[in-house]
Order: structure tokens, then sequence, then C-alpha cells
């Protein structure tokens, strides 16, 4: 918690500014007539009523653009120019644009113009869309959002009476994505703070634990704190926490700890569960936990749990995480020097014999495609197993085929086969096949 606060507090005090003079006048004038033609058209509105459960229905396509949203029931166009459109929604009787800037700038841009008109800004990934979220109190909570397309820039707004239409609004602009389906890089436009700095990709160590991540040649040691490791990434201003988790034993209790929202001593809800996956990264087992901030919507905090010679080890990265570059560095996790072994069973085989690797001293095993079975106590008390992949093709396992092994075995094999189903019924991690 005191992490998150502290990254908190830093967000909100950043006036890192990436433009001209110039430029941010004429960036802030565009910005600030946008909203005056905005909050003239929502004075002509009917009071707003209560915010009701948003019902995804409607994909709007921004403009001629490669963004869409899908709005609630109900969702209608109000009025619409060239470079504005306005839509009611019936269900709140909220009024929110899109408007369509004539002035490009980048989004570490619109993020310097929406801390200068002092909104508490959000700036992150929306579904692999680069975006920038602003949220401020005048006689009523507005939203803003700028995102780009090519050397467009669109500003999508909403003024809300209730900070609950605040967040009913912040809803719709979490289905933000790309209409083609087709990602960009995970790269943000510019970093405002990042100040480049010589290097090559180098191995950050997480603990003593033998494992590495490769990062990005502009990341920098930040010091320790209570035996954690900071980390720092100038290229896309992001801080890691790398440290040894003492007080669970594993990756079982780190998936407890974010089995459920979590609320304050009145019963408030702190944060909400996003996501909570089981992962397998170059034979590394792990679970990643995505946690949703609720008083500050669109605002996540990202945590990476990896098991290493019984010890667990947690990755953290606060505040407004941009997931695709997080998890991109998670990826690279790996073995330093590592003498472990792995069983590459032979391409031909169609049955692992009952009892052949019966407590073996491997780590992994690899069952080749084409193989049907695998036999009792086939890998049984193998207590150094923590990756079994296993193919399609496999439709038979004993219930003793692992049984003794690491309570950190992860079954890696293809969604929906029937190695999945045995994994769950035997209470193993099940990781899905890329």
């Amino acid at each position: 918690m005191k992490k998150i606060i502290t990254m908190l507090v830093v967000l909100m005090l950043a006036m890192a500014f990436s433009l001209s003079a110039v430029a941010e006048s004429a960036l802030e004038e565009e910005f600030h007539a946008a909203w005056d033609a905005f909050l003239a058209m929502e004075a002509t509105m009917p009071e707003n009523a209560e915010p009701g459960k948003v019902s995804r229905a409607t994909t709007l396509r921004i403009f001629n653009s490669d963004l869409q949203l899908t709005l609630p029931t109900g969702c209608s166009l109000y009025s619409s120019t060239s470079t504005d459109a306005y839509y009611v929604d019936s269900q709140t009787g909220l009024l929110f644009a899109v408007s369509k800037m004539e002035n490009y700038g980048s989004i570490a841009d619109w993020k310097a113009v929406l801390e200068y008109a002092g909104q508490d800004v959000s700036y992150g990934y929306i579904n692999d869309v680069l975006s920038v979220i602003g949220l401020t109190y005048d006689s009523g909570y507005q939203v803003s959002c700028f995102v780009n397309s090519g050397y467009t820039t669109y500003l999508i707004m909403c003024a809300g009476a209730t900070y609950d239409q605040a967040l009913y609004f912040i809803d719709i602009l979490d289905t933000l994505c790309l209409a083609s389906g087709t990602a960009p890089t995970a790269t943000p436009t510019a970093a405002p703070t990042a100040t480049p700095v010589p290097g090559v990709y180098q191995d950050v160590l997480v603990c003593d634990s033998g494992l590495a991540l490769n990062m990005d040649p502009n990341i920098a040691f930040a010091g320790s704190d209570s035996g954690t490791d900071n980390w720092y990434d100038r290229t896309n201003d992001l801080d890691f926490y790398i440290s040894e988790v003492d007080y669970i034993d594993s990756l079982n209790d780190a998936a407890a700890l974010y089995s459920d929202d979590v609320y304050d001593d009145n019963g408030k809800l702190v944060y909400s569960v996003h996501s909570l996956d089981w992962i397998v990264y170059n034979d590394v087992p792990g679970l990643r936990a995505v946690m949703a901030d609720a008083e500050y919507p669109g605002w996540y905090f990202m945590e990476y749990f990896f098991c290493a010679d019984g010890k667990i080890y947690s990755i953290y990265c606060g505040y407004n995480s941009k997931p695709a570059i997080v998890d991109y560095y998670m990826r690279t996790i790996h073995w330093m020097d590592d003498d472990r072994g792995t069983l590459k069973l032979p391409g031909d085989i169609t049955t692992v014999e009952s009892r052949a690797f019966y407590k073996s001293d491997a780590y992994k095993a690899e069952i080749p495609y084409g193989c049907i079975s695998i036999g009792s106590y086939a890998f049984a008390y193998s207590d150094g197993l923590i990756v079994a992949e296993l193919p399609a093709t496999v439709t038979s396992i004993d219930n003793t085929a692992f049984l003794g092994c690491s309570g950190e075995l992860t079954i890696v094999a293809p969604a929906g086969s029937y190695a999945q189903t045995f994994a769950g019924n035997n209470g193993y991690h099940f990781c899905a096949a890329e």
C-alpha cells in the first residue's frame, strides 16, 4: 500500500512538459475551446439521471479512424458537425462528445495539457491503445480522454454531475480498441521525463533466485528498501519493485492474495481483481495478477509471482502500469547459467509407460505430439518437476501420473484439451500453450 500511495503522489505531482511554449499554447487553446463548445451543448440537456448498469450494445467508430468504442444500449447521436459528434445516453441522461482536434500532439503532449489544467491524469494503454484520461471536478465531474490514430488526435469527453456518472463514462472508455484488431507496438509515443542513457539490454537479477529479466538499456537501479530492489525504466517511465516474498510458501498462496476484491475496514472497495492468470515464461512458472483501483478508474497495479527452488519472488509495477510493456518484460524472465535437465521424449512414442520417469531429477518434461496416454506413476515423486508440456493428442492420463511432484507443477497444453481437464480435476496449475 505504501508503494502504491507513493507512486500516486509522484504521478499527480509530475509536471514534465515536452511541448514548446508555442505548441503548448495552441494545444491548450484548442482543448479549452472544445470543452467550452461541449459545455454549451451540455447545458441544453436535462438533469442527469442515476446511472444504470453499462450493457454493451452499439459499436461507435470514431470518425474515419481505426478506433472504436462500444456504447451502452440506448445511446444515440444528438448532434454532429465535421469535427464534433455529440451522443446522449438515454439510460443516464449523460451527454458525451467525440471531437477531432485540429492540432496534432503526442499523448505525452496532451498529458501535459491535462496536468497543466489541474486534472488527475491516468496515462497508459486501454486494450493496446495508448491514451491519457483526465478527471476533474468543476460543478460536477468532468472526464477527458485523448487518443491518436495516424496523425490525428481525438478528444472524448463527458461532464457528469456525480462521481458515479463519471465512473459510468470511464467504463465506456474501457471499451476503446482498434477497429482493425491489429495491435500497435507497445511503446509510448514519448516518455515525458525520459533521458536516454547509453547502454545495452541487460539482465536484471531477481534477487538471489537464479532468475533474471532482460530489460531496456535505459533501466537503472534506483536503490533498495526493506529487502526490495527498485528499478526505474527511463524509456517507458515505469518503476519495478523486485523482492523475495517470505510470507507465502507457494504460488497457490500468492493466488489466494488476489482471489477476492480488497475492502478497507469500513467495507469500502479499495481494489478489484482485474485478472489473475497462471503463466509459464521460458520454463519459469508464475502467476500474473492485475488489480484495478476503485477510486481512480483506469488505474492499475500489476504483480507477477515466480517460483524458483522453493522460494516465491514478486515483481511489482504500480499505478497506471502499461500492461503490454510490463508483460513484454516479464516474458523475458529466464534461468541464469541453469544446468537443470529437460526430459524430451522421442517423437514417435504414443504411450508414456507406468513408472517410466518415477522420481526423475528433471525440472521439465516435453511430451511429443502424437502421444495418446500417460500411465500410472509415470512422473510420480519427481519433486523438482515444475513444467510438463502435453500435446492435444493426449486423451488419457492416470491420476497418479504426477503424484508427489512439486506443488508448483504447471501443466502447459492447448486450451480445451484433455490435459486442461486433467489439471483442473487433479489440482494442478494450468497454462494454455501459446
